[in-house]
């Protein structure tokens, strides 16, 4: 067991290590009298336990707790916090820092202080646990589990933050919405194990040549979202696109199959106007078609006359079923 014990007082630190003498022939004793050089030690050494004195100068234990979390190491030891002031509202105060117990050192002896060990590095075993089952439910419900991108929720909730940022901000936002032409056919030739196979290997390419800090996302099938925030220019996600594209030059190998994949692309790029993602989000979708009908592999940036042609096209169709179902047509030869 590697122990750490930080306290300034030396008699202290004796005092504690003659009391574990006997924990074990493979205990490791690490000794620090101060804030800066604890942590100096944590950020190159991994301890099974951190004996902590709560009230050592200039700093207490508390903000070592503090420092530690602000580093992100206070996933890593069990930590045990001792004190010479006898204060139920001290011994709460550590533990809602992050101590997994609380020692006071009028109380300690040889035994008492072995199983108020034992059973903080219990503690600590189980937060890790619980933590670890945080984390994998958490990526259950943000990740696509086939392309491990950002899933719809993921993509909705992020995209609103990103949205209200840029509202803030001298800089243009664009959201690229883009589908696989033909991907209907893929899976109806190939089989929908090779057309979940090419999303994968689609999606990892297009992460290549991206820089890393866009919000990448699979919404859903074979659509597909990136969010581009702090851009200069309005047409760099024309830039990004034609990268894509590029990118998807060559054809995929799946399954001893070779199959050339083109994108159709939508691009729409916030403005004042626009108040919420649902309204981007549809502006794209609405750029996005445009780009399937232009032919494959096309890329086209929403204009307001699109929303204009969409809700005409809309209003006719209903009005024809509406039409239809009221008898409303006269047939002349």
């Amino acid at each position: 067991m590697n122990i750490l014990i930080l306290d300034d007082s030396f008699a202290a630190r004796e005092s504690v290590k003659r009391s574990l003498q006997n924990l074990g022939a493979k205990t490791y004793f690490t000794e620090a009298e101060s804030v800066d050089r604890a942590l100096m030690y944590c950020s190159s050494t991994q301890f099974d336990v951190i004996l902590l004195d709560y009230g050592f100068s200039p700093h207490d234990g508390v903000e070592f707790l503090l420092e530690l979390q602000k580093n992100g190491m206070s996933n890593h030891n069990a930590i045990l916090m001792m004190s010479e002031v006898e204060d139920d509202e001290i011994a709460m105060r550590c533990i809602e820092a992050g101590a997994h117990d609380f020692l006071f050192k009028k109380d300690i002896t040889e035994s008492r202080l072995r199983r108020t060990i034992f059973q903080a590095s219990k503690r600590f075993e189980l937060e890790n646990e619980l933590r670890k089952s945080f984390q994998q439910v958490k990526k259950l419900a943000e990740r696509d589990p086939l392309t491990d991108l950002a899933n719809r929720y993921l993509f909705e909730e992020s995209f609103k933050i990103a949205l209200a940022n840029n509202k803030r901000n001298d800089s243009y936002l664009s959201l690229m919405v883009f589908d696989i032409d033909d991907f209907k056919l893929i899976n109806d030739n190939f089989g929908h194990f090779t057309g979940d196979q090419l999303l994968v290997k689609l999606s990892n390419r297009i992460s290549s040549c991206l820089r890393g800090n866009e919000l990448f996302a699979r919404l859903g099938g074979d659509e597909f979202a990136i969010v581009l925030t702090n851009q200069d220019e309005i047409h760099n996600s024309t830039n990004i696109a034609k990268r894509i594209a590029n990118v998807l030059q060559l054809p995929f190998t799946v399954d001893r199959h070779e199959i050339k994949v083109t994108i159709s692309v939508g691009i729409a790029i916030a403005c004042n106007c626009v108040t919420t993602p649902e309204e981007l989000l549809k502006q794209a979708d609405i750029a996005m078609y445009r780009s399937k009908r232009r032919g494959r592999g096309k890329i086209s940036f929403f204009e307001d006359e699109m929303q204009q042609s969409v809700e005409q096209r809309l209003r006719m169709e209903t009005g024809l079923v509406r039409a239809i179902r009221e008898g409303e047509f006269v047939m002349f030869y």
